[in-house]
Formats: structure tokens, sequence, C-alpha cells
């Protein structure tokens, strides 16, 4: 029987040795499926933080705007000129149609509307009242007649970014 010999410049290898890992191999893996977890854990913490801070911005400028509407909706029913009582630069005070008396304030960091709560965080909140022909009204006001529009501003800032909100009335009855 013949038989052919393995040639000599071949290797052979043995599958006994191949059958568990090093412990040099082990340590690798672990570190690598460390270092991922770490990298895809940061990226999770970050998207829900990202979420997180769109989220309250929504909300506060969502409060801003509806404090921002209601304020021109109230402006917008001044039952007539001379129920103005008060108009200085950070509050109006007036009788609307009906009779009911509405005073817009800021109050320390509030924006109230008859001591009730509008918006809160305000860093700024101010009035500007226009004659008709488009003319800033020098502060204090000294005749109401003078009123034909109104201007309100409010500036407050949400996770260090400022935002400013502005609108301008003319009251219905004027």
């Amino acid at each position: 029987m013949l038989t052919n010999p393995a040639p000599k410049n071949s290797i052979s290898i043995s599958w006994q040795s191949q059958k568990g890992l090093s412990l040099i191999e082990l340590i690798i893996a672990i570190s690598i499926t460390a270092i991922l977890s770490v990298i895809i854990g940061q990226m999770l913490v970050s998207g829900v933080d990202a979420y997180s801070f769109v989220m309250d911005r929504k909300e506060d400028m969502q409060e801003n705007r509806l404090a921002m509407m209601r304020i021109k909706k109230e402006i917008r029913e001044i039952a007539s000129k001379d129920s103005v009582t008060v108009a200085t630069a950070d509050s109006i005070r007036f009788y609307r149609r009906g009779g009911e008396l509405i005073s817009i304030a800021k109050t320390g960091s509030h924006l109230t509307l008859n001591g009730n709560h509008l918006a809160e965080n305000i860093d700024s909140f101010e009035f500007s009242y226009f004659n008709d022909q488009r003319t800033i009204l020098a502060l204090p006001i000294s005749n109401v007649f003078d009123i034909h529009q109104i201007k309100f501003e409010l500036r407050t800032t949400v996770d260090g970014r400022e935002i400013y909100l502005f609108n301008e009335v003319k009251p219905r009855n004027f």
C-alpha cells in the first residue's frame, strides 16, 4: 500500500489547541464592548437632553405667546380713551367694555393680568403709546386722549437664549 507522505514544508495545524479564547482576546473583546456601550449611551443621553430642551422651550414659548394674545385681546376691548386710568411703561389699567377694570403689569419676573399669573421668568415687559401720526408719546402720558395705538414688548430668556415678542394694537373704541 502506497501512502503519500505529507510534504516536508507544509504546516500542520492542530485544532485541539484552538478550542478556547486566550485571556488577551477576552480582555480586548470586553474593552471594545465597553467602549461601544459608552459611545451609544452618550448618544442616547444627548438625545434625551435635546428632547427635554426642545420641550421646555416649547412650553415657555407657548406660555409667552398665550400671554401676548391675551393682552392683545384685553387691550382691544378698552371701552374708550377716557377709560384708561394708568398708562406707564410697565403697566396699563383701564375699563373695558362692560365696565370691568383690567390691570396688566410686570410684577417682579411675572406678567400679571388683574393680579393673576400670565407668564413667568420675564426679563422685561414694556408698553409704548403712539398718537394718530404714529409718533411715540413721552411717558408719563399727560393726556390719554392722545393714545391711538399701543405696542407691548416682552423679553425673556429660555435656556440661555433670549426670546423677544411684541405686538401692536389699536383698540376698537379709539
